[in-house]
């Protein structure tokens, strides 16, 4: 069994500062981290005092579609951000990392993409929920090649490339994981426990991780021997999945954050929620951002805003406005927000 630590963090800052000022599409704000709360098993929580963070600039990035919104943020293999435009009809647009000049890809006919991901060798794999088909783009031609969700019930809400450089996606609705190989050839693994799974990461030990329904929140599978393991995480609550900048496992929750370190060892973070509604990210994604190399993890809360975890565990929330359900770091390090009412996307 894997040892349990439960530490609480906290949102109230003991000196904050905020200078906000607004031009056109441009916001300057200041942001300073909220006091965090040392975490680990062998001691007690323990408030620290940190000084004010930079001044960090975000923007606006308007979409190149005439109207809708900006859905399911990606980062490709070589960096570049991706978007679905849900203006009618649809398209798949790159955002080139450096010099954020979108080029869009339309889809012919109605779609709902419903996951996307960024294959090794450049090319991008889409799955539609209203053609019920797994789809491959090469951004060098624009085509599109499409094959039917054969054996599954609906279209994946989480695609992944895994160790062994192949695409692992899930029946949203059936207990299975499906490898998809370069060639399209799909394998269906069936889930041991028969659990419903919700989101999947590839895993720093070269598995493939997965949140799932029932008392035990999260399981593995290896991708070349397609056996699978069980993390032991009794997480009441857990969906989202992401691997922090450390190389631990990180599982939301309601008011809480679970972390499964490399060694296996696992801590509960409560976190604390500024308002009434409990604290429940909708996207969460790891790695450092520009600027700040103390980031572990960042998440979206529709309630709250966009939300940082630094390597210790402790955690700052940012209120933003709008409705905001995808983030993303690309290449350079940028953050990306969208924003699921509004014509634009936010970066910083």
């Amino acid at each position: 069994m894997s040892e349990i630590a439960r530490a609480r963090t906290s949102h109230a800052p003991a000196r904050r500062r905020r200078l906000s000022l607004t031009v056109g599409a441009l916001a300057l704000a200041l942001i300073a981290p909220g006091v965090g709360a040392g975490v680990g098993a062998a001691s007690p929580a323990e408030a620290l005092d940190l000084p004010p963070m930079a001044i960090s600039l975000w923007h606006d990035l308007e979409l190149v579609g005439p109207s809708g919104g900006a859905d399911v943020l990606t980062t490709d293999a070589a960096g570049d951000l991706w978007y679905v435009d849900d203006t009618t009809p649809h398209s798949l647009v790159r955002v080139d990392q450096r010099t954020h000049v979108q080029t869009p890809f339309p889809i012919a006919g109605r779609s709902w993409v419903t996951a996307m991901v960024g294959a090794p060798d450049g090319s991008l794999w889409f799955a539609d929920d209203i053609a019920k088909t797994l789809n491959r783009l090469d951004p060098a031609t624009g085509s599109i090649t499409s094959q039917p969700l054969t054996g599954l019930s609906g279209a994946p809400r989480t695609m992944v490339i895994g160790a062994d450089g192949n695409i692992w996606m899930s029946d949203p609705y059936g207990a299975t994981l499906v490898r998809v190989d370069p060639a399209g050839l799909m394998t269906i693994h069936r889930e041991p426990r028969g659990a419903q799974i919700f989101a999947m990461v590839a895993g720093p030990d070269g598995r493939i991780w997965y949140s799932r329904s029932g008392s035990d929140r999260v399981g593995a599978i290896d991708p070349i021997s397609g056996v699978f393991s069980d993390l032991r995480v009794g997480a009441a609550s857990g969906v989202e999945l992401a691997v922090g900048a450390s190389g631990s496992v990180w599982l939301s929750g309601d008011d809480e954050l679970t972390r499964i370190h490399p060694d296996g060892t696992v801590e509960v973070h409560d976190v604390t929620a500024p308002g009434t509604s409990p604290v429940r990210p909708l996207d969460m994604v790891g790695g450092e951002i520009a600027g700040d190399a103390d980031t572990e993890l960042l998440f979206i809360d529709a309630n709250y805003g966009y939300a940082t975890v630094s390597e210790s565990g402790s955690v700052h929330i940012d209120p933003l406005s709008g409705f905001r359900t995808e983030i993303a770091v690309d290449g350079q390090g940028h953050l990306w927000l969208n924003d699921f009412r509004s014509h634009s996307l936010l970066w910083t």
